[in-house]
């Protein structure tokens, strides 16, 4: 199990170590001068050196591969790797390889190299003994902060479930009637059965839902993927709502051996794809499960006539709201963004692998352009693999969703 969960970061360790040391190493020597001379007190000892020139040097190199390949690279390949899929999972990996060493490197590799440098390069008969000791305090608060921010950003947070309550008005819903109950999860993604897996059938359960819908990603990558599917079987099994619990397929699922229906094989649960079922509700509801790998089903199930008046889809993706809208799907419910993971106050998330704005991917119901309600849940688990495991700002969240009548209350959600 060690090697299955910290294979992925190990990787990820090992290539951060070999960029900080190249960019080290690599960094020009009359540069050094140049800026020593400018500002000789700033950048008197090897510790100082570190922390303000060769240190920014990484962040300005790592960020700016991540943004070409965000704004260059991975859009071109998203739109011509449709019938590659293998190129697009590279693109994947290569970004979270990005991630992953930028992530390592700044909170691992550089605060222990800085209190090395701290220890052993400041000599007092070269910078004075009060300046080797404030060094020394530097590097110890840096390598706490490090370890605080890590610690809180990769174990408190990610492991912070919350519960998002959200009313929706449907203009269809006779006044009067009670909400339907629904509790939306997506992206499980987890690489093992832990404390945050466990506690989810037992939320989901004290919520009362309805009925239970899951917006694709139930498992992790892994090198062991007896264990992700661990993870999804104790979920799945656990699920129960009176309407029943459905799913559609997501992305990382298709890597997985057997692809979706492996993970739901067994479980008391109804994998839509690319069909629709009605809920016996009062109003009945046609819920459409979508699933964008086959286009043609996926066509041909938005195109089928209407066996409710009241449509409500689900998919992986956000970005397939515009089509569900048009089959007459009001509410769209999806997940894939995951939040962003990382938000930056006042900004939003920095990325979301999707190509709506940061403002629907960071999560929550929107109204959209052409008048469909989306709404986007930012998940439970983390991605997987070679991306970093953190969620900052970004707790995972389980959603209970009141569908009703009042279009006035929705309008004024979606304008948040």
């Amino acid at each position: 199990m060690f090697s299955s969960l910290l294979a992925y970061q190990l990787v990820d360790l090992m290539i951060a170590a070999a960029a900080i040391a190249a960019v080290v190493r690599g960094f020009p020597k009359r540069w050094h001068e140049r800026l020593q001379r400018r500002f000789p007190l700033a950048l008197a000892t090897p510790f100082r050196r570190l922390a303000l020139v060769e240190f920014p040097a990484f962040l300005a190199l790592a960020f700016a591969a991540i943004v070409a390949g965000q704004l260059v690279v991975f859009p071109l390949l998203d739109r011509s790797a449709r019938g590659h899929p293998s190129i697009q999972y590279a693109a994947n990996v290569g970004t979270f390889v990005l991630l992953g060493a930028t992530y390592l490197g700044s909170l691992i590799v550089f605060p222990l190299a800085g209190a090395w440098r701290a220890w052993r390069e400041s000599a007092p008969d070269a910078y004075g003994v009060a300046r080797r000791r404030s060094d020394r305090r530097l590097a110890v608060v840096g390598v706490a902060l490090a370890f605080g921010l890590g610690v809180y950003a990769s174990v408190i947070e990610p492991n912070r479930l919350v519960v998002e309550e959200v009313d929706v008005a449907l203009p269809g819903w006779p006044a009067g009637r009670p909400p339907l109950r629904v509790v939306l999860l997506a992206d499980l993604q987890s690489a093992r059965l832990g404390a945050r897996e466990r506690r989810v059938p037992e939320i989901v359960a004290s919520l009362h839902p309805d009925v239970v819908l899951i917006a694709g990603d139930l498992v992790a990558q892994s090198f062991d993927e007896s264990l992700p599917i661990e993870q999804a079987h104790h979920v799945l099994s656990r699920l129960k709502a009176p309407l029943g619990v459905f799913v559609v397929n997501g992305d990382v699922d298709e890597l997985i051996e057997g692809g979706v229906r492996r993970a739901v094989d067994g479980m008391p649960v109804r994998l839509l794809d690319n069909e629709s079922v009605v809920l016996d509700c009062d109003p009945p509801v046609e819920l459409c499960g979508a699933d964008p790998h086959d286009r043609g089903a996926m066509a041909r199930m938005l195109a089928a006539p209407p066996r409710a008046r009241l449509r409500v889809g689900l998919v992986h993706r956000p970005r397939h709201y515009a089509e569900l809208g048009a089959a007459g799907c009001e509410l769209v419910l999806a997940g894939h963004t995951h939040g962003g993971q990382v938000v930056i106050p006042g900004f939003g998330p920095p990325m979301t692998y999707e190509i709506l704005p940061r403002r629907v991917c960071a999560g929550g119901l929107h109204r959209m352009s052409d008048g469909t309600q989306l709404y986007v849940t930012r998940g439970i688990g983390l991605e997987g693999g070679f991306a970093p495991p953190v969620r900052f700002l970004c707790p995972p969240e389980i959603t209970l969703l009141r569908i009703g009548a009042g279009a006035d209350a929705a309008e004024a959600i979606g304008s948040r």
